[in-house]
């Protein structure tokens, strides 16, 4: 099997066709297949009904041997580069070095990229133009997805905006680029505790305490969460007059 093949193969009634975009090994030894697919067909398609059917799916990773085994190639056609566009996305988020490989951009001139988009970015921030610095960092995250200092900035501009669910998300983001980054861990609890959800707030900052204890303000904010949950439960309950 190769880039370019046109595999297809039954799945519950239906012919499922998919084109291999690209092959790479793996650590392990095994084989990924990178493919896009096809709508499907009640019957088997040939090849010119194939490459006239409407893309469902840009990119999925399979294992090569699975697709070999449990499919048949129905063709051959040369992979085009606007085809590449979810694969592209794919490497650009889980192999930046293979990302930059097959597009032929050079990491310098990425890094730049983001970096003054950051930079705008954080002047926008600094006039309190929240809307305007979110764009600019997520222009830096589209360059550059491995720059968890622009995901924590977005996600501040949207906690200066209000919106803590996205902003909590934002930096649940950053936390998967850098696991060992104590302003978003910590910034992620105080989103929960913005939004009264307490106990999720603890959790966080009991992190925080844990892997960074020599920051005063992990422990100040368990102590704040811990309060609140410790007053909503000694509230009142209402009493309720029956007319």
């Amino acid at each position: 099997m190769r880039d370019g093949d046109i595999v297809g193969g039954w799945i519950e009634g239906q012919y499922c066709p998919s084109k291999v975009l690209r092959i790479t090994a793996c650590a392990d030894g095994s084989s990924t297949a990178h493919v896009l697919s096809y709508e499907s067909f009640p019957h088997r398609p040939d090849l010119s009904e194939v490459v006239r059917a409407r893309i469902v799916s840009w990119h999925a990773p399979i294992d090569l041997a699975a697709l070999e085994r449990d499919t048949q190639i129905l063709g051959h056609v040369p992979v085009e580069r606007t085809e590449l566009v979810g694969y592209l996305h794919y490497l650009k988020l889980t192999d930046f070095n293979g990302y930059l490989k097959e597009t032929g951009h050079s990491a310098q001139d990425v890094i730049q990229i983001a970096q003054e988009a950051y930079e705008l970015g954080n002047r926008l921030s600094e006039e309190k133009r929240f809307d305007e610095a979110i764009a600019a960092y997520e222009r830096a995250i589209d360059a550059f997805p491995l720059f968890y200092e622009a995901h924590d900035n977005r996600a501040m501009a949207l906690m200066d905006l209000g919106r803590d669910r996205e902003a909590a998300a934002g930096f649940e983001e950053s936390l998967r680029v850098q696991p060992d980054n104590p302003v978003a861990c910590f910034s992620r609890g105080e989103c929960f505790l913005k939004l009264g959800e307490h106990d999720s707030a603890i959790a966080v900052f009991r992190e925080c305490v844990r892997r960074w204890p020599d920051r005063p303000h992990h422990h100040e904010f368990l102590k704040r969460a811990l309060t609140a949950v410790e007053r909503s439960r000694s509230a009142p309950t209402p009493r309720w007059q029956f007319w």
